[in-house]
């Protein structure tokens, strides 16, 4: 009923990426691209989310211009406010913490939103957490929208990681990862294969056979299959 006589269109990139239209931010997007024609464009839940990222970024800026302000530095601004959200999405997730957590583990984003005073960024960061105006930056619970708002920024910290001549920390990192505890309290490891897909998609957009790029992408996974014995980091 939502997507009316586009829902074929939106079909076919479903079969790319299943559970798209499922979050309602990203079917109003997808519906966005549609009826502007440029799915096309979208061959992976990657590219959905890069588009995404991008679009409330630019709208944003465009406000911005408008009201006298330099786009180059407003675009900074958000860029870097979103890599800050990296970092703590990768933090949160190495610490076993899935959507949902404290202001205390926030405490360095958080802090950064309320330094800038900046009710624009307050608009940006609340596409994808909880965080609806500075009075809401005080309150102790936080969450994302939707898990795959943190996994995407989670793999986005990866690729900084991956793009590192030495493997060590992001190895390090997807142990981290996937290490769980039990109801016992005991460790177990559990697989995160949302994080995994989104980062085996940054890794390979825009690859071409036999380039740089993909020699180096091949020797990454023949050394993560030969330099640990972590099931899910392995798969």
């Amino acid at each position: 009923e939502y997507f009316g006589g586009y829902f074929d269109k939106v079909r076919s990139l479903t079969e790319k990426a299943k559970g798209l239209i499922n979050i309602p931010l990203l079917a109003k997007l997808t519906k966005r691209l549609v009826m502007n024609g440029a799915i096309d464009e979208i061959d992976s839940k990657t590219d959905l989310f890069n588009k995404f990222i991008d679009e409330i970024v630019m709208k944003q800026v465009d406000n911005d211009v408008n009201a006298g302000m330099d786009r180059e530095v407003q675009e900074g601004k958000y860029y870097h406010m979103l890599m800050k959200l990296e970092e703590l999405s990768l933090k949160l997730m190495r610490a076993g913490k899935k959507e949902r957590f404290i202001r205390y583990d926030a405490k360095e984003f958080l802090l950064e939103l309320a330094l800038m005073k900046k009710a624009q960024l307050i608009s940006v960061a609340g596409h994808v957490l909880d965080i609806e105006s500075f009075e809401g930056l005080s309150e102790e619970d936080h969450r994302f929208h939707h898990p795959n708002f943190q996994e995407y920024f989670t793999a986005k910290q990866l690729m900084i990681l991956y793009k590192r001549p030495d493997k060590r920390e992001l190895f390090n990192a997807l142990i981290d990862i996937s290490r769980k505890q039990d109801e016992d309290g005991n460790e177990l490891f559990d697989y995160e294969p949302e994080v995994g897909l989104f980062f085996s998609e940054f890794i390979e957009s825009g690859m071409k056979k036999d380039s740089p790029d993909a020699k180096r992408a091949f020797n990454f996974w023949q050394d993560t299959l030969m330099n640990t014995d972590n099931d899910w980091v392995r798969t």
